[in-house]
């Protein structure tokens, strides 16, 4: 039995080093969000809730809340931003703590995983992998709705809890202890009241890594029983955590709203619109955005393409097994961080990119170890190896731009939903909400033209008319009025979207 990777590979100061100069890089990256607002689902999930806001609030009702340990966060950093005199400075400044931790989290995942997954591999490329790994990880432009979006700190700390599980399982079963046994059970716990989804995808990453680990006397993959046994204990778990959630009053609600979304949208090709949009995004062929405009309403062709696509790289990754192993691990990594989330369609949102921050990690990992001998300094194809190493520096400063770009469209409102606009114009709750921002900054004459735009896409829509009603007064007093007397016509212009 192979103990966990704790030698040179993981202690080397210049591998310290590194990693301690990718967190300040990805700092640099997320500096220009920190002085941003609260924005979107913020202003009423966190910036209106008292315990969201004092320590002392939430522990009056801890129960009550849903997600409670991401709750009780929130009242721990708006203690920090009443310090700084900005509340929201201090929730960023604690979701980058997180990203960071989530960062160098992963990188101790990734020599883990090549100590009993990989075998073969030194633990030179190991270090390596795992170092460009975190590097792909932390400075992808994906990651930022996860950081940069308070609301999206459940999905980083579910993220940061549930890789401290799989650490800890690890140690538990190559050191024969039942005391990290125990923690790793405790972790999952944790998990769940940071994030409810994650302790689902808890138990695919155990029996993912029992299933291909090849630590164990016999040298074959395919233990699948013990695999899967091993996995029970969090399977567990996560039916606990259902049951708690069932008798909860307010997550009661929310599973029979996801109960309604998914009998209404019960023939969507829910999970093949999110890999399709994940695919788009890692490969920096769609550009991030707050609000996708996608659809999961695919004909029966597309499902079939989709699908016969998917199975195609999951029947590669399992012929490649033996000599690459780390593409099926990286395969089951991301199916078990998508599949509670869109196995069924159970949100109004098609996809919400920080779903894709812990998805992220596993392609990455297995991008690192890939590329990881090329990138030795004493490989004998030394123009190859120069090759690759100059594509992985100018693909990390491409990264690094996007990173810092998408980061300064938090800096207001105004900027986050214009830069939604560029990738979904013809969405009219993206337009109906850089409507609201231009308002609220005094940019009337903006505001009027994309509402005018979102009630030209949907005449019938609910609150467009109200709000164009008021842009073109130039008033949100008009927002307040319990009937719209002058009720908003739009104007055609030859540059103006045709109804959908």
């Amino acid at each position: 039995m192979q103990a966990p990777l704790t030698g040179s590979a993981a202690r080397r100061p210049r591998h310290w080093a590194l990693i301690a100069a990718l967190l300040a890089g990805v700092v640099a990256c997320y500096v220009p969000a920190l002085p941003g607002p609260y924005q979107f689902d913020d202003s009423i999930g966190i910036a209106v809730d008292p315990a969201a806001a004092s320590l002392s609030v939430w522990w009056q009702a801890p129960a009550s809340h849903v997600r409670p340990l991401s709750k009780a966060s929130f009242a721990v950093s708006h203690g920090l931003g009443e310090r700084l005199g900005h509340a929201p400075m201090g929730h960023r400044l604690v979701n980058v703590t997180i990203h960071l931790a989530a960062i160098a989290l992963l990188w101790r995942l990734a020599l883990q995983l090549s100590a009993t997954c990989l075998p073969r591999t030194r633990a030179r490329d190991a270090a390596v992998g795992a170092a460009l790994a975190a590097a792909l990880f932390g400075l992808h432009p994906l990651a930022t709705e996860a950081v940069s979006y308070l609301s999206g700190r459940s999905m980083a700390l579910g993220t940061v809890l549930a890789g401290t599980c799989l650490l800890a399982w690890i140690r538990a079963r190559t050191l024969g202890s039942r005391g990290w046994s125990v923690a790793a059970l405790g972790l999952a716990v944790l998990a769940a009241l940071a994030r409810e989804s994650v302790v689902f995808s808890i138990p695919l990453l155990v029996g993912a890594w029992e299933l291909l680990r090849r630590d164990r006397s016999a040298a074959h993959f395919g233990a699948s029983p013990r695999a899967w046994r091993a996995a029970v204990p969090f399977a567990a778990v996560a039916v606990a955590a259902l049951l708690a959630m069932s008798w909860h009053d307010r997550y009661a609600e929310l599973l029979r709203m996801s109960a309604w979304i998914a009998q209404v949208r019960r023939h969507d090709a829910s999970l093949i619109t999110a890999l399709g949009y994940f695919g788009g995004a890692l490969s920096l062929l769609r550009a991030p955005t707050i609000d996708p405009d996608v659809s999961a309403a695919l004909s029966g062709a597309i499902r079939w393409a989709a699908g016969a696509g998917l199975m195609g790289l999951l029947w590669w990754a399992w012929r490649v097994r033996e000599r690459h192993p780390q593409w099926l691990l990286a395969a089951l990594w991301v199916l078990a961080w998508l599949l509670p989330l869109y196995a069924w369609p159970v949100r109004h949102d098609v996809v919400s990119e920080r779903h894709f921050y812990p998805a992220l990690w596993g392609v990455a990992w297995a991008v690192g170890v890939t590329l990881a001998p090329a990138l030795q300094r004493g490989t004998t194809d030394t123009a190859r190896a120069a090759a690759v190493r100059g594509a992985v520096g100018t693909l990390i400063l491409v990264l690094s731009a996007l990173t810092a770009a998408r980061n300064l469209d938090y800096r207001s409102e105004v900027s986050l939903w214009e830069a939604a606009e560029r990738s979904a114009p013809r969405k009219v709750r993206v337009l109906n909400n850089l409507g609201v921002a231009y308002m609220e900054a005094g940019r009337w004459a903006e505001a009027a033209r994309v509402l005018n735009r979102a009630l030209l896409l949907d005449p019938q829509h609910g609150t467009v008319p109200w709000n164009l009603a008021a842009a073109r007064r130039r008033d949100l007093g008009v927002l307040r009025e319990p009937v719209l007397l002058d009720w908003p016509q739009p104007v055609h212009t030859d540059t103006d979207p045709a109804p959908r």
